[in-house]
């Protein structure tokens, strides 16, 4: 995806697909310069900094990164292959899957083609990543569905590996603001799944 057009910052962690070997953490701040409000966001920004990101980090993220663009594109088209799967059991009344969060799927796909980064050479074939969740009729068959798939089970997606997780429940179900997500989705039948390229390159 490609924000900066309409984004005043884009902060990324590369941590995770930029790194994908799961042995080395940093992130990323963007402030876009067309911002109306770059002046005081740059210098905000200014004059809190402090680069704690050791060279031997950045040499080895560099490093890893050298096939991030080839890796992005297997993420793409796995996710949405496995996205395409699952919607089309969500479109069968006799299915446990109610509803799969994955573009073109999910509410608001419809706006988020025009940020679509342009192909290119080295990545004919811009995608949406590799984070879908897959949203189930009730607890107990999200519970049965994470027990039962076979895949690895865990939050972290920075590694070689498909990953499953019931996310909400992990991250907001036990924190006291909890209740405001409820208004908004029902937050604890998603299982959010991670496709990610089985092999390391």
């Amino acid at each position: 995806m490609d924000l900066l057009g309409v984004a005043d910052v884009i902060i990324t962690s590369l941590t995770k697909a930029f790194s994908g070997y799961a042995d080395v953490m940093a992130g990323s701040v963007v402030l876009n310069p067309n911002s109306a409000h770059y002046s005081i966001l740059n210098g905000a920004v200014s004059s809190r900094f402090h680069n704690e990101l050791f060279e031997e980090d950045v040499v080895h993220l560099l490093s890893n990164n050298e096939n991030y663009l080839a890796r992005c594109m297997i993420h793409n088209r796995n996710a949405s292959a496995l996205a395409s799967y699952f919607q089309s059991l969500a479109l069968d009344p006799s299915s446990p899957i109610c509803r799969v969060w994955y573009p073109p799927y999910s509410p608001g796909s419809d706006y988020l083609g025009s940020f679509l980064r342009k192909s290119t050479a080295d990545c004919p074939a811009p995608g949406y990543g590799f984070l879908l969740s897959v949203e189930f009729e009730t607890v107990e068959l999200a519970a049965a569905f994470f027990d039962g798939v076979n895949f690895f089970k865990g939050p972290h997606i920075g590694a070689h590996l498909t990953i499953v997780v019931p996310f909400n429940n992990c991250e907001y179900l036990s924190r006291p603001f909890s209740f405001r997500f409820h208004q908004f989705i029902e937050a604890r039948t998603p299982v959010r799944v991670s496709i990610i390229s089985p092999q390391p390159f």
